[in-house]
């Protein structure tokens, strides 16, 4: 059973899932009448509420038209086998998804070994994640990404593009065979990432050590430079921005830092009440918001 979607979730279509919720049977089959364009030849049908161990086959649904040369991936050959990665390495996770139209699918698998105290602070962890995103219909581009989620409020953290470029294996345009190839590459990538994840984690040491002595202004100008909308209702968002400000600055005496700004919108970026951007399009401005602040 899936669990609930907020407003906003809704409103760019997102719906909170479970991995059985996307493991729908789907299939590429060909078109009769396809006319003279190649590019259409042949449709992209998911079987939606399908629950195969019962026997039942769900509502046929056409995610995608497509040409011959599209290789169909199915989420059970993108998420299984990270599930089945972690599991066998011994590394405790939890694990979320989202979906969109039945056709655009997310997975976050959030490592709870590893941790990593910002600035050498018990009260303030980071751990290792890693982002799975799929499609049906070629709007969502196939990648795994690597990143960091923090302790205190569960956002999602990303590392500087300059630095997660070594480990982030995305394919662009239609599926081809180089899913299956990136797949098989995910163990080394994997390991390196667990392993080295501490090398990457000084820049978060960098902002929690630059006090910041009037939060609203310092937030007006990050936002103002990465280009982030405070929404219909500034004054509603400034409050946001202070209950989390005034929340977190407790676990540094008190004392408001960069790190605890980078937060604040990274949280109002992330919190579904508040924000319907698909998952790729909040990574981007949480990338713009943390590669200016480090500037």
């Amino acid at each position: 059973m899936a669990t609930m979607t907020t407003e906003n979730q809704k409103k760019a279509g997102l719906q909170e899932c479970t991995l059985n919720d996307i493991m729908f049977p789907v299939e590429k089959v060909e078109q009769t009448d396809f006319a003279c364009n190649s590019d259409y030849s042949h449709d992209i049908f998911g079987y939606i509420g399908s629950d195969i161990e019962k026997g039942i086959m769900g509502v046929k649904t056409r995610l995608n038209t497509c040409s011959d040369r599209y290789k169909l991936v199915t989420n059970e050959e993108v998420f299984m086998p990270v599930r089945q990665l972690l599991t066998d390495k011994g590394i405790r996770f939890d694990e979320t998804y989202l979906q969109k139209d039945n056709a655009r699918f997310y997975g976050q698998f959030s490592i709870k070994d590893s941790s990593y105290k910002v600035n050498n602070n018990p009260k303030d962890e980071i751990f290792p994640m890693l982002r799975v995103q799929h499609s049906y219909n070629g709007l969502t581009k196939y990648m795994i990404s690597f990143g960091y989620y923090r302790l205190v409020c569960s956002n999602g953290l990303t590392i500087p593009v300059k630095e997660m470029n070594e480990f982030n294996m995305g394919i662009g345009g239609k599926h081809t065979v180089s899913i299956e190839v990136a797949l098989k590459k995910l163990t080394g990538v994997l390991n390196r990432f667990v392993e080295q994840s501490k090398d990457f984690t000084h820049n978060f040491d960098v902002l929690a050590q630059r006090e910041v002595l009037n939060w609203q202004d310092r937030i007006t100008e990050v936002m103002a430079a990465a280009k982030v909308s405070m929404g219909n209702k500034p004054s509603n968002t400034m409050d946001y921005f202070s209950s989390v400000i005034n929340r977190e600055s407790d676990f540094y005496g008190g004392v408001t830092n960069d790190f605890i700004i980078y937060n604040a919108i990274n949280q109002f970026t992330n919190d579904n009440k508040l924000n319907s951007a698909v998952p790729e399009k909040r990574v981007e401005i949480d990338r713009n918001v943390l590669m200016y602040m480090l500037s």
